[in-house]
């Protein structure tokens, strides 16, 4: 007779229990772990009538309890700001042969492309403004208090003082080369103001993760594709150029009052979490 092809309605509130618990569940452990008398494809076609799609998962900031009272202290402080004097800086890293993860493929039909095991990488630096964005930065070597002070020094702040004149606050993490001495004691001789406690583990608020955001993905739709690091800068501060406006830049920034009061919402959890 084979096995049913249906499945009861206890046995549906159980399977979409198991993926509430679990949701990496895939069929053949759902069928395992459930006991279930029926192959994998009936529970595959079950999820599929109840909206359910395979799909990658999203990855996403790490974020503990601990960081939530002073996330929240943040919100609350910076209720009323108005983020017109506020620079937001951040660095990111862009490596070659890290675009492509899938394509049109025929059934059979197997693409592959050569990725070495170690990828060569491009670490960028920059800040962005209500007025535009600052210049983007690039280097190759592993960043130390020494060089964001030189980046600082090069390019950040004299970009900063031509798109906001003076009074401007920069608002960046909690990295260690960000808070330490060296830069601390640079910053007040040149009479920068900083926000002081823009919190740990919080790229939800800063602005800049969306602009890094979107010049990935412009890379990975860049044709033809990168295979050498100069081409990889060279792409990188094309897309700059591009893609990174006065309007985008401002338009991000003026969600901050909102990204404040949904922060303060969640008492400082992940505001996607909402």
């Amino acid at each position: 007779m084979g096995r049913p092809s249906k499945l009861s309605e206890e046995t549906k509130m159980e399977i979409e229990d198991m993926l509430e618990e679990d949701p990496y569940l895939n069929s053949v452990q759902i069928v395992h772990k459930a006991n279930l008398d029926c192959t994998p494809r009936t529970v595959r076609n079950f999820l599929k009538d109840q909206g359910y799609k395979w799909r990658p998962v999203k990855s996403t900031f790490l974020l503990e309890p601990k960081h939530f009272p002073a996330r929240a202290k943040f919100a609350k402080t910076h209720m009323k700001d108005h983020w017109l004097d506020t620079l937001f800086l951040d660095e990111a890293t862009f490596r070659l042969h890290s675009s492509f993860s899938s394509c049109y493929q025929k059934e059979g039909q197997k693409v592959a492309f050569s990725k070495p095991k170690y990828s060569s990488k491009i670490n960028v630096c920059a800040a962005i403004s209500v007025n535009g964005p600052t210049r983007l930065f690039t280097f190759s070597e592993n960043m130390d208090a020494a060089l964001f002070k030189k980046i600082l020094i090069d390019s950040i702040l004299p970009d900063c003082r031509a798109l906001c004149g003076r009074g401007y606050k920069i608002a960046w993490d909690q990295d260690s080369k960000h808070t330490s001495s060296l830069v601390k004691t640079f910053l007040n001789s040149r009479h920068v103001t900083r926000l002081e406690d823009f919190p740990p583990s919080s790229p939800d608020i800063n602005p800049i993760e969306q602009i890094w955001g979107i010049l990935k993905q412009a890379l990975k739709a860049y044709r033809p594709q990168p295979t050498k690091v100069e081409e990889l800068e060279e792409i990188l501060q094309q897309l700059w150029e591009d893609k990174v406006s006065q309007d985008l830049c401002r338009s991000i920034i003026l969600t901050m009052p909102d990204r404040m009061i949904k922060l303060n919402q969640c008492k400082g959890r992940k505001i996607e979490d909402k």
